[in-house]
């Protein structure tokens, strides 16, 4: 899809680059392509379940012009930061800063093995080439349309103003047209509350690891915990609390008289099956998934770990700042459907 965006808008396949789990090897590769000023560039193939969260892409994403020293070279440029960037790969999500400067686009697919799923098209990007003009003229008119349009004295929504007044307006208004609700605030917003939501689970998932170390347990043993904050032993009274506390983030509200049947509805909701960062042994950042195993008298879960990468789990930070062109992002899921995701 985003190979079939970018080949309409600029005639050509979009620059890719592979994603590092090091900071300072992304610092350098990012001002590299922006010395370039590369129109686009897509980070592919991430490793699935990676939450997307980097202080220079972010800088990037918001500001102007990067400042930097030159590799090998004793002297800083100035360059300008008007790349679009694109994030692609299995179940990513945007964290920290990321989730509010991003749009996500969900594809789903309902085939276990989408890329052998049938195709209209049989070579969508020979199609997107054979209809470039007639693509490029549908986008002109939906611009065009917005601009001419546009109310006398509008107040631009987002903290990209600029992009706002220039593709997201006309694209609200557009699909208004449609009768299709569209609206650009509303969806940074959601991304912001997912990001909460999945720090929340990333909070539930360790505490549940911690406490059983990787074996089974049900919903009634979870139950038995939370009860022990009436406890006298301060130990299980404090693991109680923070239980508690825990699920009442991803909850959204204080969690009231728990018991086995609601938990279970919490767990199907907001956890199975839904990969999320963890603090493992040493503090070391692993991606983690809550999985139910099924059991002839009840149902039984256990945190398993898909993938450890070996380095020290990023802090979560609050969004903030305010900035110029919204990135993009990429992420899929595939289970007995498949999903892939977007961020502009």
């Amino acid at each position: 899809m985003i190979s079939m965006i970018i080949a309409a808008v600029l005639g050509r396949r979009p620059a890719a680059a592979s994603w590092s789990n090091e900071t300072e090897e992304r610092k350098k590769a990012l001002f590299s392509y922006l010395r370039q000023s590369v129109a686009v560039l897509v980070w592919d193939n991430i490793a699935r379940g990676t939450s997307i969260g980097c202080p220079h892409i972010e800088a990037a994403l918001t500001a102007t012009e990067i400042s930097d020293r030159v590799l090998s070279v004793s002297r800083v440029e100035t360059v300008p930061a008007t790349t679009v960037q694109i994030f692609t790969g299995n179940a990513i999500t945007a964290r920290a800063d990321m989730a509010s400067r991003s749009f996500i686009v969900p594809l789903n697919v309902n085939w276990p093995d989408p890329e052998n799923r049938n195709f209209q098209h049989a070579d969508p990007l020979a199609w997107t080439q054979a209809n470039r003009a007639k693509i490029l003229r549908a986008l002109y008119t939906i611009l065009i349309g917005g601009a001419l349009r546009r109310p006398e004295g509008q107040t631009a929504k987002t903290r990209f103003k600029v992009w706002w007044a220039l593709v997201g307006w006309p694209m609200e208004y557009a699909a208004e047209l449609l009768d299709i609700k569209l609206d650009c605030t509303e969806l940074m917003r959601s991304n912001a509350s997912k990001e909460e939501e999945a720090s929340a689970a990333s909070q539930v998932l360790t505490i549940l690891r911690k406490h059983w170390s990787g074996n089974t347990f049900t919903t009634r043993d979870v139950v038995r915990v939370l009860e022990g904050i009436h406890s006298t032993v301060i130990a299980n009274v404090e693991e109680a609390e923070e239980l508690c506390d825990a699920l009442g983030e991803l909850t959204g509200k204080t969690l009231e008289r728990p018991t086995a049947h609601s938990i279970g509805k919490l767990f199907q909701k907001c956890l199975t099956g839904k990969p999320a960062w963890i603090k493992d042994t040493g503090n070391i950042a692993a991606i983690a998934v809550l999985c139910k195993v099924a059991d002839h008298q009840a149902n039984q879960y256990k945190v398993e770990i898909q993938e450890s990468t070996g380095f020290a789990r990023p802090q979560q930070q609050s969004p903030q700042g305010a900035g110029q062109t919204p990135p993009s992002s990429s992420q899929g899921q595939s289970q007995s459907t498949s999903q892939d995701n977007a961020l502009f």
